[in-house]
């Protein structure tokens, strides 16, 4: 949703007074990245990322959680995002990790990098994923928190989400 909200004064022979008005349009998510690029503002990519809604009840909790992080990112709050996706990432190793193409991928992790399957490379994306999402749950030595920023959550929850539907196929 495209909003723009106009405030001004409105004059008349005897009298000033405050105006303002919301003005609504509905824009989809690729002709948005679309005049944000004819706008030379940014050049964005909109690519959909099929979750695996019905396929599975095993897979609902991490879809939730991914819901959850969708909801946050629009709202502005990055660190919750990052914080949602590990939990969709925690709920979805517990549901592939006694998988038996799982297991067996992961007792060769010792294989050279060139001889790794495609399973065995998005293991390790799924392990870096999980362990750049663990700062959302711990401080530093001085008790701050990691701080998330909006390209660090959209990059998370994008690979998060890629991640689920891909485990579908485990």
């Amino acid at each position: 949703m495209f909003e723009v909200k106009i405030a001004g004064l409105a004059h008349s022979p005897r009298d000033t007074h405050a105006a303002q008005d919301l003005v609504s349009y509905a824009v989809n998510l690729t002709q948005w990245a679309e005049l944000m690029s004819q706008l030379e503002f940014s050049d964005a990519f909109a690519v959909g990322v099929e979750l695996p809604v019905t396929a599975s009840q095993h897979f609902a909790s991490s879809v939730n959680f991914l819901r959850v992080a969708r909801r946050q990112l629009a709202a502005g709050e990055y660190d919750s995002v990052v914080s949602a996706c590990r939990q969709a990432l925690d709920s979805l190793s517990a549901m592939v990790e006694d998988r038996e193409a799982v297991v067996a991928s992961r007792a060769n992790k010792g294989t050279r990098p060139r001889d790794k399957s495609k399973l065995q490379r998005a293991l390790d994306i799924f392990d870096a994923v999980r362990h750049y999402t663990n700062l959302a749950h711990h401080v530093d030595e001085q008790g701050r928190p990691e701080i998330y920023s909006r390209r660090d959550a959209a990059t998370i929850l994008t690979t998060a989400c890629s991640l689920v539907a891909s485990a579908t196929e485990w």
